[in-house]
């Protein structure tokens, strides 16, 4: 009954079903101490439940009870151990979502730890290490740690790889591990490395849309990433390349998927600034203009896009001015800056873009 509830997104009457279940569980485990490890199973779920419906607070609460519980029976029982890796494992993520960076960072070492140990006697647990390790990456990257990231990150893969050998459905999995290390790789200024990561993201992304046309949306995120790693290293043809192969999806996917536009956007001001380094500034003025009405339509539905229009508006006066065009760029200016003055009354923290498009 509850999974159903959950499908359906009733998420208040999972909650309640949740909560009884605990009760019931709680006074169960009174009378009978086996039934201990259901109630801390109904914990978790009910940390779950919380979580589902922004009780961040309460779903810690209901974590650290599973994992008090967890701990006692894991002292009696070792095999109890994934149950308590599971929930370090989830103690972190809340911690994380209440800003307890120190403490979801514990947390997750501990549940990397217990995995590595579990691992090494049952491969399968191989799966839950590598998400273990993906969430201790996040961890190290709030406090700033970025070369114990970068090595979180290479057990990472190589747990992927193996796993992608084995079974091609961890394949999506093991992109994501990389992309993961891409982005940590060009963090600490090694482009290069960064740039054949990344290449090796986008051939698997492209092997993935082949066989799932649904994986075409991850194809061209990691082409927009690509990109930008050849911008990086200086290889601007390639970089125009890249981009306009994005732009390109973009454009199919946003014929079906309006959501998929402010994506599609920004691909297309990447695509202007790679047209502007081979210098085609005709080419480039046409793409932040279409980047530009498409802002427009979506601050229509999401005022927080106010800002990107606001750019978008100041690249469409650089090219215009670039080509001579300075009626026209300065009509763009003009409207970049009114709409910087009102983002400015809001949140004074935009002042330096305001500065930055008044002395253009």
């Amino acid at each position: 009954m509850v999974v159903n509830l959950r499908a359906l997104g009733c998420f208040e009457d999972v909650l309640c079903a949740a909560q009884e279940a605990v009760v019931l569980d709680h006074k169960l485990a009174e009378m009978d101490p086996t039934i201990t490890k259901d109630l801390a199973h109904s914990l978790r779920n009910l940390a779950f439940d919380l979580r589902a419906v922004n009780r961040r607070e309460d779903a810690l609460r209901t974590d650290e009870e599973a994992i008090t519980l967890c701990r006692k029976l894991a002292e009696m029982d070792p095999s109890i151990g994934e149950d308590l890796a599971h929930s370090l494992h989830n103690l972190a993520f809340d911690l994380r979502t209440v800003n307890r960076l120190e403490d979801a960072l514990c947390a997750n070492q501990e549940a990397v730890m217990l995995r590595r140990k579990l691992a090494e006697m049952d491969p399968a647990i191989s799966e839950d290490l590598a998400q273990s390790l993906n969430s201790l990456a996040v961890d190290l990257r709030a406090v700033d740690r970025p070369e114990d990231v970068l090595r979180t990150d290479e057990e990472a893969v190589a747990l992927h790889r193996k796993l992608a050998e084995m079974d091609p459905a961890f394949t999506e999995d093991l992109a994501r591990s990389l992309e993961d290390l891409a982005f940590d790789l060009s963090a600490l200024g090694r482009r290069k490395d960064a740039l054949h990561t990344t290449q090796e993201v986008v051939t698997l992304c492209r092997k993935l849309s082949e066989v799932d046309p649904t994986s075409t949306k991850d194809l061209a995120h990691s082409l927009h990433n690509l990109a930008f790693d050849l911008r990086a290293v200086d290889r601007a043809e390639d970089a125009l390349c890249t981009d306009e192969e994005a732009v390109a999806l973009r454009h199919k996917l946003a014929e079906m998927d309006p959501t998929i536009t402010k994506d599609l956007a920004r691909s297309l001001h990447n695509l202007a600034v790679d047209l502007r380094a081979v210098d085609r500034p005709e080419d480039a003025l046409r793409t932040n203009e279409e980047a530009v009405i498409l802002h427009c339509k979506l601050v229509e539905m999401d005022p927080a896009i106010t800002k990107d229009l606001a750019q978008s508006l100041h690249n469409v006066g650089f090219d215009c001015s670039a080509l001579g065009h300075f009626e026209d760029g300065l009509c763009a200016y003009q409207e970049a800056v009114e709409l910087r003055r009102k983002l400015v009354e809001m949140d004074p923290a935009i002042s330096e873009d305001l500065a930055c498009h008044c002395t253009t």
